[in-house]
């Protein structure tokens, strides 16, 4: 915010403050390097901005499983906003991919677009890319609907692979190898898999109304086939 309204001084005693707090805390100081490159951007040192998005980029990936959508999004707008549109938008592809039902997170992203420029282009790629994992989803669900376990359980893993935090494709993935169990009897290791997902899912969203009926129906099967260890 001090940044945004051009006031650099102030934007620098915060980023002193924000190193010195969090000085231990890996996702803190990553976070104070883009600050610290959108500051010297503002203050006409473009080499040195540049060396300091270089390095936040070089550490995102290993970061990327601990990152709020708030960070990455701090990452993807210093990214836009110093010339780097194919880093910003690999973040930004990653973030609608794996909110692609989150009509609120979908709005942010698309005024992040807007506020960096890429009003247009930024509304096409939220686009494709619901689109392209609502497809991926119902060509699951058809495979599971059709008896097809074994497919819709392999299409739902590649997914999850892809999309590590997209809720709906791990609930549907649960979905699907409880259908498989119910038809085929217990699968261990596609049932610790299940119970993974839904403590995932837990951390996520809570609150999600498949969620808590998916659980409830999972404790009834796994007491129901006498494996009351995997109740969640």
């Amino acid at each position: 915010m001090q940044l945004a309204k051009g006031e650099t001084g102030s934007a620098a005693r915060t980023l002193s403050s924000l190193r010195r707090d969090y000085r231990y805390n890996a996702v803190g100081e990553w976070m104070a390097t883009i600050v610290d490159s959108q500051l010297q951007k503002k203050t006409g040192n473009a080499q040195r901005a540049q060396q300091l998005l270089n390095e936040a980029e070089s550490q995102f990936q290993t970061l990327a499983e601990t990152l709020s959508p708030a960070a990455q999004m701090e990452f993807a707008r210093a990214c836009y906003q110093q010339g780097r549109r194919d880093s910003g938008d690999a973040v930004m592809r990653d973030l609608v991919r794996n909110h692609h039902d989150d009509e609120d997170m979908l709005g942010t992203l698309g005024d992040l677009f807007e506020e960096v420029g890429q009003g247009e282009s930024g509304r096409q790629l939220i686009a494709d890319n619901v689109q392209s994992v609502v497809e991926l989803n119902n060509e699951a669900v058809r495979l599971a609907q059709a008896g097809q376990f074994d497919e819709a359980i392999e299409r739902f893993v590649k997914a999850h692979e892809d999309m590590p935090h997209n809720v709906q494709v791990m609930l549907n993935l649960v979905n699907a190898t409880m259908a498989y169990v119910h038809s085929q009897g217990w699968h261990e290791s596609h049932m610790r898999r299940a119970y993974d997902m839904l403590c995932r899912v837990r951390e996520l969203a809570p609150t999600n109304n498949k969620f808590q009926k998916l659980a409830r129906a999972r404790r009834l099967l796994v007491e129901k086939l006498g494996k009351p260890q995997w109740v969640l």
